[in-house]
């Protein structure tokens, strides 16, 4: 799974990255703004398609909200109230997500996730471990989002879910999902809208590639998200991973 990731490079290195692949987006000042603990239920900076070569950012909240209906058959899924991941195997045939992968896909820039672990080496409680790109560059994660009318004021509100796959050998010695990542290379088919079947984008649902990837184990202050500081990425030991 994928519950908290942090965010801390600047706009710019976005609009670079995006330029090396035709696409065209605004930097934005609210991007460049750091959050080093990043939670579902919070508001977060997406990436979504304009034209084949435009993009913007918009802030969405993490998570899909489901209203309860009684008597549902999808009910089991409103239970969780808010869906902030989707599992790469389930977004072709499976609610909510079935009606979302052809038009609704977006990205979530990203500087490093977490993902917890119960190990002997760091003591009985769970141990969240920072993950990261080893040359320190910020990716990009595969999201859906959709975009409901506020009840109260009318006003359009979009959200989304964070898609994950099985994990990476490097991920994998802490945890058996982590989220997809899309490289800068495949952030155009991805983004585009003209390509809605889903043969055309499972490739790119897979986990990414490890040796370019680096993690460490970090403060369990992490788990409490009012704690919001840099402090919170530096590694609690000498053990890199």
């Amino acid at each position: 799974m994928c519950g908290r990731f942090a965010w801390f490079n600047k706009s710019i290195e976005i609009q670079d990255s995006l330029k090396a692949v035709n696409i065209n987006i605004e930097t934005d000042s609210v991007i460049d703004m750091p959050n080093y603990n990043i939670a579902p239920s919070q508001r977060i900076i997406a990436i979504k398609p304009e034209t084949n070569t435009l993009a913007k950012f918009q802030q969405m909240e993490w998570g899909i909200d489901i209203p309860r209906i009684k008597g549902d058959s999808n009910e089991r899924f409103t239970d969780k109230l808010n869906l902030f991941n989707a599992r790469d195997d389930k977004i072709s045939n499976s609610w909510p997500w079935q009606t979302l992968y052809e038009n609704n896909r977006c990205l979530i820039p990203c500087s490093s996730y977490y993902e917890w672990t119960k190990s002997s080496m760091f003591g009985k409680s769970s141990t969240p471990f920072m993950i990261q790109m080893k040359d320190k560059t910020p990716f990009y994660l595969a999201g859906l989002y959709t975009t409901t009318i506020d009840a109260f004021n009318k006003n359009p509100t979009a959200s989304c879910a964070i898609i994950t796959t099985d994990a990476n050998s490097l991920q994998s010695t802490i945890h058996k999902r982590m989220p997809v990542i899309i490289p800068v290379q495949n952030v155009s088919t991805w983004l585009n809208k003209d390509i809605q079947r889903y043969s055309h984008i499972e490739g790119l649902l897979k986990p990414y590639p490890s040796n370019f990837m680096e993690m460490w184990p970090v403060s369990n202050k992490l788990g409490n998200v009012k704690n919001n500081y840099f402090e919170l990425t530096k590694p609690i030991s000498k053990l890199l991973l």
